[in-house]
């Protein structure tokens, strides 16, 4: 089993393999619950951690390379995705009212 600082590593290295296994199977039910509790309406899993996926590595991967190992992975991006998915769900509030 690989620690943290190894997936994080794998994640950055953009490891096909690693990044499936952890963004799609080990943190779902992570996902699901911080954008159910964010979003009222149903949205698209996959394409929203995908986007999600896509803000991590902007930037040489400069957010994941932030992860300082002081807590979990788990942690660390759970406060990384509910700030990021609030974030979203704001936007996405601003862009329908100016229509």
């Amino acid at each position: 089993m690989m620690s943290d600082k190894e997936i994080v590593g794998k994640l950055i290295e953009r490891d096909n393999s690693v990044t499936d296994e952890f963004f799609f199977t080990r943190c779902r039910p992570l996902f699901i619950s911080i954008i159910r509790s964010v979003f009222s309406y149903d949205v698209d899993y996959d394409e929203f951690v995908n986007e999600f996926y896509l803000y991590l590595m902007e930037n040489n991967a400069y957010r994941l390379r932030q992860f300082q190992g002081s807590s979990t992975i788990y942690q660390w991006m759970k406060v990384v995705a509910i700030r990021y998915f609030i974030a979203k769900r704001n936007k996405m509030i601003e862009e329908e009212s100016k229509e």
